[in-house]
């Protein structure tokens, strides 16, 4: 094994396990900062030792359906829920060269990121 593939090798088991997210933020073009989920996001990315991974993140001040089958919501609750979450799962691969760790999006609550 190169000692590339050794060093990506071990990236990739430290990051096995699950992720707490700090923050969720854009950095804009003119450097500025915008919260998509708010202040106080919450999420998790869980990196498991065979290669998978799944991220999830969601506004921590999301108002409850009225109704626990989700189903039955009205279009307009559908969607600001569907804008308070963030979500997909797949594989991953770590470039210890590039410092990079890469997803491969296979399923997405937004379909356009899924591969």
């Amino acid at each position: 094994m190169s000692r590339a593939g050794e060093e990506a090798g071990a990236i990739g088991r430290s990051l096995v396990g699950a992720w707490s997210l700090l923050e969720c933020a854009e950095i804009l073009q003119d450097g500025s900062k915008r919260l998509p989920l708010g202040e106080s996001a919450r999420g998790q990315v869980v990196y498991t030792a065979d290669g998978r991974m799944s991220a999830q993140l969601v506004r921590a001040d999301r108002a409850p359906f009225a109704s626990d089958d989700f189903r039955g919501a009205p279009v307009d609750v559908a969607a600001e829920a569907f804008q308070q979450y963030f979500g997909y799962f797949g594989s991953y691969k770590v470039d210890a060269g590039a410092g990079t760790v890469t997803h491969f999006i296979e399923g997405a609550w937004f379909p356009n990121l899924e591969n």
